[in-house]
């Protein structure tokens, strides 16, 4: 994913202008699924598939009416960072989204017909992301800042395993909608 920042619309100007500006603790960022251009959401009309009482997390192109699900607040997931700190190479968070009081969640359960992967989606239960750039040969990555513009990887503590996307075989529009 490539951190982008949160604030006001989504255009490439806006996005090349915030370029390699610093994140903090408490800002608005969006997650952008460099391979397929799309933006991480959390759907406002479909439900998790594995709980039910959760919402589907998405990717979503510029034009899709899920974009508004695309802003997620970064907060410390321990009480060793505050509101205001620059988040810095490996810093755990937690993702809260805008567009609910929901955070970014990892499903306990695994489903064995996906090859035990878990399901990820926006649900009350906070889970800890550690923050990574993606290129972590170069020593000169380790404790930095991070920036808008730079990928990174989302590695899930308690899972010890790496948060991926993929895009769904289905458009969201043949989709089951929340009832």
């Amino acid at each position: 994913f490539q951190l982008v920042s949160g604030d006001g619309e989504v255009s490439l100007d806006i996005t090349q202008k915030r370029q390699g500006e610093e994140i903090k603790f408490g800002q608005v960022v969006r997650l952008l699924h460099v391979t397929s251009n799309s933006f991480l959401c959390e759907s406002r009309r479909l439900r998790a598939t594995r709980e039910k009482a959760n919402q589907r997390v998405v990717l979503a192109d510029f034009t899709s009416e899920e974009l508004r699900g695309s802003r997620w607040r970064v907060v410390p997931r321990y009480k060793v960072r505050s509101e205001g700190q620059k988040i810095c190479n490996r810093d755990v968070v937690v993702l809260q989204s805008l567009a609910g009081d929901t955070t970014l969640h990892v499903c306990n359960s695994h489903d064995s017909t996906t090859d035990n992967y878990h399901e990820v989606n926006a649900g009350l239960t906070a889970s800890g992301f550690k923050l990574q750039v993606y290129d972590m040969q170069s020593a000169a990555n380790e404790g930095r800042e991070l920036r808008c513009g730079d990928c990174i990887q989302l590695f899930h503590r308690e899972e010890r395993a790496f948060f991926i996307a993929h895009q769904c075989r289905k458009p969201l529009s043949e989709l089951a909608s929340v009832s």
